[in-house]
């Protein structure tokens, strides 16, 4: 995977929006397993990434602000119940 969240790269951050939000959607369903601890690390820091990104695309005025709201609040929650 590119280091770029930008359109033009082969991953869209609407693609890696709709799949975090999907990850994300039940904290609680989150594996709690001393093993799984970096797994969920890597998921929680590339979400962080995706919302900075899209904070970015927002303040340009060529992204939603809706639904990176929610992905910014199921994020929060995953990592207050880690």
């Amino acid at each position: 995977m590119r280091s770029c969240l930008c359109p033009w790269c082969s991953v869209r951050p609407q693609l890696l929006q709709q799949a975090l939000h999907h990850a994300l959607a039940s904290p609680e369903r989150l594996s709690t397993h001393p093993a799984a601890a970096a797994p969920l690390f890597r998921l929680l820091t590339l979400a962080l990434r995706v919302v900075r990104q899209c904070r970015a695309a927002v303040r340009d005025g060529s992204g939603r602000l809706i639904g990176l709201m929610l992905l910014q609040d199921k994020l929060l929650r995953a990592g207050l119940h880690w």
